[in-house]
C-alpha cells in the first residue's frame, strides 16, 4: 500500500488544496485548518476510488463545524476498507449520522475501529453508532 502521512500533502499546479490522487491509505490524517480545506478534504476523500485506509489520530483541535463539514464529503467515498479513529475525544456529535451512507453502502468496508477514552462519547452517540453498525456496511 502507498501510505501517505498528513505532512504529505499534495499540491496541484494550481495551489488549491488536494489529496494525493494515487495515495491508497492517509495514516493520521488532519484535515486542515479551516471550514474550506476540511471541506475540500473531504469532497476529495469522497470522490476518491483508490484510497483504502483512512486514519486518524488525535484531532481533537479541528472545530465540530469543519469536522462535520469533511466528513459530509467522506461519507461519499466507496472505496475504503478500513477506517479508524484513535484517540479522536470530544468530536463526534452528528459524525455517525453523518457517515450512514458510508457505513451502509460501501461494500468494501471491513473495518471501523473508535478507540477513544470512556466518556468522550454520550450515551446518546454510542446508541446512534450502534445502530449504524447493526444496520450493516459491505
Amino acid at each position: 500500500m502507498d501510505y501517505h502521512d498528513s505532512d504529505d500533502e499534495y499540491d496541484s499546479e494550481d495551489g488549491n488544496y488536494f489529496i494525493d490522487p494515487n495515495a491508497t491509505a492517509l495514516q493520521e490524517f488532519y484535515p486542515g485548518d479551516s471550514n474550506y480545506e476540511c471541506t475540500q478534504a473531504g469532497l476529495e476523500i469522497g470522490r476518491d476510488i483508490v484510497l483504502k485506509k483512512l486514519n486518524f489520530c488525535d484531532v481533537d483541535t479541528i472545530p465540530r463545524a469543519d469536522w462535520e463539514a469533511f466528513m459530509r464529503g467522506v461519507a461519499n467515498n466507496r472505496s475504503i476498507h478500513n477506517l479508524e479513529f484513535i484517540w479522536c475525544n470530544g468530536l463526534w456529535g452528528n459524525i455517525f449520522q453523518i457517515l450512514t451512507p458510508f457505513i451502509e453502502q460501501n461494500t468494501f468496508l471491513t473495518t471501523l475501529q473508535v478507540s477513544m477514552s470512556s466518556d468522550s462519547m454520550t450515551d446518546g452517540e454510542i446508541r446512534s453508532l450502534s445502530s449504524i453498525l447493526q444496520r450493516g456496511g459491505g
